[in-house]
């Protein structure tokens, strides 16, 4: 800011008085040339990143415990905590979008010569400098999401993350104006004609405007021919770079800087790149080159892969059924009814080749009175999913299943992905038309396996378990699934739905009830519902209803045959009657 004090004198003498209006109005009109040409000039929307005092990366550079030397050769790379190893997702419901300034098309030239945007960039947000303005260029990824952990990696979960870039600092060569892209990675920023620009990562919570913390790691590669990149967070926990590193390092105020002081131009080699693990709110991107010209083509320092291994984190169970979908507890309605254990493993996005692991295999371990109806492995990467069961050698010896991946340093399709979730189907192993007998025998057993509950006609299944990534075998928490048996019960003229009755006279009637629970509003609609009652020869079948549990008389929506006291009712159609699955039990 200019401050002008105006000063003001008295005179006694005429003559003396014009001589010194003179002089004065000849210093002021110097003074305003001065200031003039100053606001003339043109100037930086910020500071410019200076890299003439950074320094050549040697063994120097490791005096600072967070600053170490990894690699994508695996024999050299370090591994470091797993709640770093994880980065954003989107998803399936992600949308990017211009939050704040005014977008266009990408350019096919620039001041006269053609450009050749790559296809990757045509997708990002595209803005002109000369339309925009620092801080009011803002795009927005909503509803992504990232894997977050403890450092030893337990307590896993997903939380979702909106996240919004922001385009914090422009430098321009002598004023020209010139593009600015950005893409949808914390550091997916393309320039052209301009030195420098600065980007804003921050998070929040999704559909809020309240900021979160991640835990987060970034590569950024090709750092070449004179380029430079700065970062910044609330804590960058560690700096990586190869041992052959070409690059030069500085850090100013807060910022850490690498620059590629050399006119080489190298292809995603490890010593052209440097990797972060930081921890905060946001994350802020600088990315230059250090000449003494505008750009005349796309500049670009992208995400990589990883430069250092992390260690892995254990595995989640959850279960599904037709009514509940990834929970660790379920209940299910009836004795024939399946459900599917989800052995999920989320392994770090961005592992190179070197760095694939020696051995993936999940093992379940089914209790032996269930049966295994079906077994494959879906990949995903949250917006698409893909069935990889075919990459997997699937053991089933007695119950226990093991599915391991056939050729785990070669499975390039594998590591793109970065969810891999075994599913199993299961069920009771109840024969088909079981009798009474049978029945009676597969309680039995239940019992004997400590799983029934014979008062409440209830099964209850725990399970857990394992995966082995490399020489590491780490186990699931524990699922919990309830299986209800229907609910018989007897009422008569002074008894009602009691398991023991007594009536007063061999003329008098009484009433039998099976209820059954369903899943009420079932996302998987059943193949086939029947009850089924075998009553003794000596006694008289009068009357056969069905009611819904609110009382209404269903009846109808049966067929009901009673063959030598054998009464069952059958439902006529369980895929298209909707109005069935209204109800919580039958």
């Amino acid at each position: 800011m200019i401050e002008w004090c105006l000063f003001i004198y008295t005179f006694s003498g005429k003559g003396e008085r014009l001589m010194k209006k003179k002089k004065w109005k000849k210093i002021f009109c110097r003074m305003l040339a001065v200031v003039m040409s100053i606001l003339m000039m043109p100037t930086s929307v910020f500071a410019q990143i200076s890299v003439d005092s950074a320094k050549k990366i040697d063994k120097w550079w490791l005096q600072n415990t967070s600053r170490k030397f990894s690699s994508f050769d695996s024999s050299k790379a370090l591994t470091v905590k797993a709640s770093y190893g994880f980065r954003l997702y989107k998803t399936k419901n992600s949308k990017f979008t211009v939050e704040e300034g005014k977008s266009c098309k990408y350019p096919t030239s620039y001041n006269g010569s053609d450009l050749k945007i790559k296809d990757f960039e045509k997708d990002y947000l595209w803005f002109k400098t000369s339309e925009n303005s620092v801080n009011k260029i803002k795009v927005k990824i909503s509803n992504m999401q990232i894997y977050q952990c403890n450092d030893d990696g337990s307590n896993g979960h997903w939380i979702k993350v909106d996240m919004v870039r922001t385009v914090s600092g422009i430098e321009k060569y002598k004023g020209q104006d010139g593009y600015i892209a950005l893409g949808e990675g914390v550091t997916n920023t393309v320039y052209i004609g301009l030195e420098e620009v600065k980007t804003t990562s921050t998070f929040y919570k999704a559909g809020t405007t309240t900021k979160v913390s991640l835990k987060s790691n970034v590569t950024l590669k090709d750092i070449d021919s004179h380029q430079y990149i700065g970062v910044k967070a609330s804590k960058v926990d560690g700096q990586y770079v190869s041992s052959n590193t070409k690059l030069s390092y500085k850090e100013d105020n807060g910022t850490y800087i690498y620059y590629a002081n050399y006119d080489d131009d190298y292809d995603s080699q490890d010593f052209t790149c440097a990797a972060f693990i930081f921890d905060g709110n946001s994350f802020e991107y600088t990315f230059g080159r250090n000449l003494d010209q505008p750009t005349g083509q796309d500049q670009f320092v992208g995400s990589g892969q990883n430069m250092t291994r992390f260690n892995t984190v254990p595995p989640t169970k959850s279960v599904t059924d037709n009514n509940e979908t990834k929970v660790t507890s379920n209940t299910v309605e009836h004795f024939g009814q399946d459900w599917t254990y989800n052995v999920e493993q989320v392994i770090p996005t961005g592992i190179p080749t070197a760095h694939r692991y020696t051995k993936f295999e999940f093992e379940d371990e089914i209790e032996s009175c269930m049966k295994i109806n079906s077994v494959k492995v879906i990949a995903s990467n949250m917006e698409k999913e893909k069935d990889e069961t075919s990459l997997f050698d699937i053991q089933t010896t007695g119950n226990k299943v093991t599915a391991k991946l056939k050729d785990a340093k070669g499975s390039a399709d594998f590591y793109k992905y970065g969810i891999h979730t075994l599913k199993i189907n299961v069920s009771l192993n109840i024969p088909a038309n079981a009798t009474q007998e049978q029945m009676a025998a597969l309680k039995k057993q239940w019992k004997e396996h400590g799983h029934y509950d014979e008062t409440k006609n209830v099964v209850t299944e725990n399970n857990t378990a394992k995966t082995t990534i490399d020489s590491k075998t780490s186990t699931t928490n524990q699922v919990t699934t309830t299986v209800e048996g229907p609910k018989k019960t007897v009422s008569d003229a002074d008894e009602t739905n009691v398991t023991n009755n007594t009536v007063r006279s061999l003329a008098d009637d009484w009433t039998y009830s099976i209820t059954q629970k369903i899943a009420k509003n079932a996302n998987e609609k059943y193949t086939s519902f029947a009850f089924k009652d075998s009553i003794e020869q000596c006694m008289k079948i009068n009357s056969v209803k069905v009611k819904a549990d609110n009382g209404k008389d269903v009846t109808s929506w049966f067929d009901v045959s009673t063959v030598g006291n054998e009464v069952k009712a059958t439902l006529k159609n369980p895929g298209s009657n909707d109005e069935f699955y209204k109800n919580n039990s039958y």
